[in-house]
């Protein structure tokens, strides 16, 4: 498919290359969840505080991030694979909100839940746990389509393995598409009633943005989720 020469001249120089691509965009705010993720395909999870990005107080102070986020939706974020999507959008939301722990929660397309991807405190416990649509909190959430804040969430994580218990409430929306829900993001904090209406308010207009890219991304890819969202 590619020229064989031009492809061993770029795998000769890649570190180069990389090193001159990443000075040239250091400024550019598209690419700056490099800083969070580390070097692509190191494992590396965005840090739990990013104190270069102080995080927005009301709605209005988020605009700039968030109109950073429908950019990267509605770009190149549609040819990430849904790890690596998941795995920036923690990042981006970091910017936005305050949270310990993040869970993106999604359509199996069975009846379950499933976490596709978890960051933060506790997040070890979390991966790939499947819960039905209408158990926990992001459950209720995805059955019911209506947002949850400073719910105990301790009550989403009854009968899972493993200690949640500095987790002291959460923040959670659901991701609508088309009439059908995708599943819920899902934040977590350990100060009580972290959340504030504003708070909700900028998750929820994050979650607009978030929730038709990740259906493209799961019908590219054929996961589980696309079932749901292909089903009448």
């Amino acid at each position: 498919m590619y020229d064989p020469g031009l492809v061993e001249l770029f795998a000769a120089n890649i570190d180069q290359l990389e090193a001159a691509a990443t000075e040239a965009v250091r400024n550019m705010r598209e690419l700056s969840f490099r800083a969070c993720s580390g070097k692509p395909g190191a494992g590396v999870r965005p840090p739990e505080t990013n104190a270069a990005t102080p995080i927005p107080t009301d709605a209005l102070e988020a605009i700039p991030e968030l109109d950073s986020l429908a950019e990267f939706c509605t770009g190149w974020g549609n040819q990430l694979c849904l790890s690596d999507l998941l795995l920036n959008l923690e990042c981006r939301l970091r910017r936005l909100l305050p949270f310990s722990t993040c869970a993106f929660f999604l359509n199996a397309g069975d009846g379950d839940l499933w976490i596709a991807h978890a960051g933060g405190k506790c997040a070890d416990g979390m991966q790939n746990l499947r819960i039905a649509m209408d158990s926990g909190i992001s459950g209720w959430v995805a059955a019911c389509g209506d947002p949850v804040m400073n719910s105990r969430a301790a009550l989403g994580f009854q009968g899972w393995e493993g200690d949640f218990s500095s987790l002291a409430h959460a923040l959670i929306v659901p991701l609508n598409q088309d009439g059908l829900c995708l599943g819920t993001i899902s934040l977590y904090a350990e100060a009580a009633h972290s959340f504030a209406d504003d708070h909700l308010r900028i998750l929820q207009m994050a979650a607009n943005h978030v929730a038709p890219v990740l259906a493209q991304v799961c019908r590219r890819t054929a996961i589980g989720l696309a079932t749901a969202i292909c089903s009448p």
